[in-house]
């Protein structure tokens, strides 16, 4: 962008010579003979049918699409970042209200072999309640991988890094 800004504006220059001059070969490298030169010169971007400009214009547009894309990045990190700690916090509840299932499944199934074996309920109700215990706690073992997913996923969306080995 300063480059852009550079080219429109006027340059000097300046160049110095120095050395010897004389129309006799014998005379040359004697004091008087000895010749310098300062030159000074001023160069202005004249007619450049607004090329300047329009690069100057060009880069200014490059600047701002580049602020506005590492905005967008910083954006959807942050994005990213609270969504797995949102989805950290729910699969936390899951686990905690399954625990509870799994605490009532497995009285239930207690109760269901309690009663058979009085005699009171069928083989199929105890059968039932170990279902019922199996379920939950296949639910709790799918719950507890999201979580261990959803956390590798934070470390890395945190900016970690994960190997294997």
């Amino acid at each position: 962008l300063t480059q852009a800004k550079r080219m429109r504006l006027p340059s000097i220059n300046l160049a110095y010579s120095a050395g010897y001059s004389s129309s006799d070969f014998e005379n040359l490298v004697e004091n008087e003979n000895y010749v310098w030169n300062l030159a000074m010169g001023l160069t202005l971007p004249l007619f450049q049918a607004g090329r300047l400009k329009a690069n100057q214009k060009l880069s200014e547009s490059e600047l701002n699409r580049s602020e506005l894309e590492y905005i967008q990045t910083v954006l959807n990190a942050f994005s990213e970042v609270e969504s797995k700690i949102s989805s950290h916090h729910l699969l936390l509840l899951q686990l905690d209200a399954l625990n509870r299932a799994l605490n009532q499944a497995e009285e239930a199934l207690n109760l269901s072999k309690d009663r058979y074996d009085t005699g009171i309920s069928e083989l199929i109700t105890v059968l039932d309640s170990q279902r019922r215990v199996f379920d939950t706690r296949s639910q709790m073992i799918l719950i507890k991988r999201q979580l261990i997913d959803n956390r590798i996923d934070l470390i890395l969306a945190l900016g970690g890094t994960y190997e294997t080995k």
